[in-house]
C-alpha cells in the first residue's frame, strides 16, 4: 500500500499535461544519471579511503548540483524543477519550454564558481528557452544567462566599488567567479 505523500506525488504527476510528463521523465533520468555518478564518487572515495565511507550528504536533492549541501543549493535546485515544468507558451508570447541542455549547462557552471557562502539566485526563465539566475543583493547586480552551447552572457555591477563587467563566457569562467565572490564577500560582510 502506497503512503499517502506517494499517493499525493503520483497525483499531482497524473494531472500533469503530456509534455510536462515527458519534460519530468527527461529530468528524473538527468538525476538519476547524476545520482549513479555521485554514487560512483562515493564507491571511490570509499575506497581511497581504506574502506570507510565519508558520511551521508545532509540533503539528497543536492546530489543535483554534486553532493554540496551549502545554503544557496536547495533553493536554487528548487527554481530549478520549477522550469521544467513550463511548458511550451508558458508566457503566452509563444516561448518553448525551457531546454534541459541549458539547466544542466547551467548547473555545471554553478558548481565551477558558487561558494558556501553566497546567496541563491533568483532563477528566471528566458523567453528563448533558457534561464537566467540573478543576484541583487547589497549594491551588487550579478545576471547570468544561459544560452545555447553552454554559453553564458553575465552582466555584473558593484555600486559600491563601481566595478562593472559585462560579457561572453564559455570555458573560462575566471571573470564570473570574481563577480560571484565580490557578491559572496558583499554578503558575508553584511551578515557580521
Amino acid at each position: 500500500m502506497a503512503s499517502a505523500g506517494l499517493e499525493k506525488v503520483l497525483r499531482e504527476v497524473a494531472s500533469l499535461s503530456e509534455s510536462e510528463q515527458r519534460k519530468l521523465r527527461e529530468v528524473l533520468n538527468q538525476r538519476l544519471a547524476v545520482k549513479a555518478s555521485a554514487e560512483d564518487v562515493l564507491q571511490q572515495t570509499t575506497m581511497d579511503n581504506g574502506g570507510h565511507k565519508p558520511p551521508p550528504y545532509k540533503d539528497p536533492i543536492a546530489l543535483f548540483i554534486g553532493g554540496s549541501d551549502d545554503p544557496w543549493v536547495r533553493p536554487t535546485v528548487q527554481g530549478l524543477a520549477r522550469l521544467v515544468t513550463l511548458g511550451p507558451n508558458w508566457d503566452s508570447y509563444g516561448a518553448p519550454p525551457i531546454d534541459v541542455s541549458r539547466i544542466q549547462a547551467a548547473v555545471d557552471l554553478l558548481r565551477a564558481i558558487m561558494r558556501p557562502e553566497t546567496p541563491a539566485p533568483a532563477v528566471l526563465a528566458t523567453s528563448s528557452g533558457g534561464l537566467q539566475f540573478e543576484w541583487h543583493e547589497n549594491g551588487v547586480d550579478l545576471e547570468i544567462e544561459a544560452g545555447a552551447s553552454r554559453d553564458f552572457h553575465v552582466s555584473f555591477e558593484d555600486h559600491h566599488r563601481g566595478e562593472v563587467w559585462e560579457g561572453d563566457v564559455s570555458t573560462d569562467t575566471n571573470g564570473v567567479a570574481r563577480c560571484i565572490a565580490w557578491l559572496s564577500d558583499s554578503n558575508e560582510s553584511r551578515d557580521r
